[in-house]
């Protein structure tokens, strides 16, 4: 199966908290905390940004909005950011930002729409997904907000393929590329043409078998 049909990965430790599948409530509480990982606004304060991210990323919605308001909030990032001095920040930030590429990433599509069609969507990408998601498949809002996003963009790809409204990338065309690719590599390796390059392959398979 290829990797963007896999629901779920290897449970990712980042700061030393155990990241929970992304959902779109997750997203949504993000961009209300103009966290930069959605909003894309840099406050200057990285480790911040981070902690706070992954404290959301780390539960649930609902826990993490609790937490968020709580007397202990504070104190507990307080301690959290002193058992955590001795990590490379660089390398929790970037395992983060893999996680989370993961957990936001779609099915590769080959093509889609009409040739030359293009059309800038307003509405951020998360509202946008929550709508479809409603308004397509006829999730309720509560199942919508809990359900990872993988999931969710799988689903929607998935009925736009049975559609026809877009080809998705398949494990042939997959393995096609990836045969063609290393023709290429030997081809370039040896220093022949692509016509060349079959004429030796078939000698050296009769050879083989001679």
């Amino acid at each position: 199966m290829l990797d963007c049909w896999k629901l779920d990965a290897r449970p990712v430790t980042c700061l030393r908290l155990r990241l929970q599948p992304l959902t779109l409530g997750h997203v949504f509480l993000l961009a209300d905390l103009e966290s930069v990982f959605v909003c894309g606004i840099d406050s200057g304060d990285h480790l911040a940004e981070l902690s706070l991210a992954i404290f959301v990323c780390s539960q649930s919605t609902q826990a993490a909005r609790s937490g968020l308001a709580s007397w202990w909030a504070r104190p507990f990032f307080r301690l959290w950011a002193r058992a955590c001095r001795r990590l490379a920040l660089a390398d929790e930030s970037n395992r983060f930002v893999e996680w989370f590429k993961y957990q936001t990433a779609g099915p590769s599509v080959v093509s889609s729409g009409k040739a030359g069609e293009s059309r800038t969507i307003a509405s951020p990408w998360w509202v946008n997904l929550l709508s479809t998601l409603m308004g397509e498949l006829g999730i309720g809002y509560d199942d919508a907000m809990t359900m990872p996003i993988r999931t969710a963009r799988q689903l929607l790809c998935a009925l736009a393929e049975a559609r026809g409204q877009m080809e998705i990338q398949s494990e042939e065309k997959t393995n096609w590329f990836d045969a063609i690719e290393h023709w290429e590599a030997e081809r370039q390796r040896r220093g022949c043409s692509a016509v060349e390059l079959a004429e030796q392959l078939r000698a050296e398979a009769i050879g083989r078998n001679n």
